[in-house]
């Protein structure tokens, strides 16, 4: 699952990390700080422990993905590549909506065919 994101471009404006959780409820995967970014509380909301992991993913149930999630200049985009994962990608900064959704749809697509 970790491996699926090696080699993936995500090159994204404003890029300050990423986290990947599992089905179980666990973050299995992390880059930068993302609990102190300016905004820990939108890494918590979603990423925080088990029970915000399972609430995520009861969430993006059936919800047309990517999802953008923010406040102020911090924002999440909420991949979900593949049933047993979900994926949050942290941006700092203000961007066009269709630019984001669009990198959201290929890097998900990315993570996928890795997968399989």
């Amino acid at each position: 699952m970790i491996a699926a994101l090696e080699g993936i471009s995500l090159q994204i404006p404003g890029f300050i990390g990423y986290a990947v959780a599992s089905a179980h409820g666990k973050v299995v995967a992390q880059t930068g700080n993302l609990a102190d970014a300016g905004g820990g509380w939108l890494w918590r909301m979603f990423f925080g422990g088990k029970e915000e992991i399972l609430s995520l993913f009861a969430h993006l149930q059936g919800q047309t993905l990517p999802q953008h999630w923010g406040q102020g200049d911090l924002h999440c985009l909420l991949l979900r590549p593949a049933e047993n994962i979900v994926v949050g990608l942290f941006t700092k900064g203000m961007r066009d909506q269709l630019a984001t959704y669009e990198d959201g749809i290929r890097i998900a697509d990315a993570i996928a065919r890795r997968s399989a």
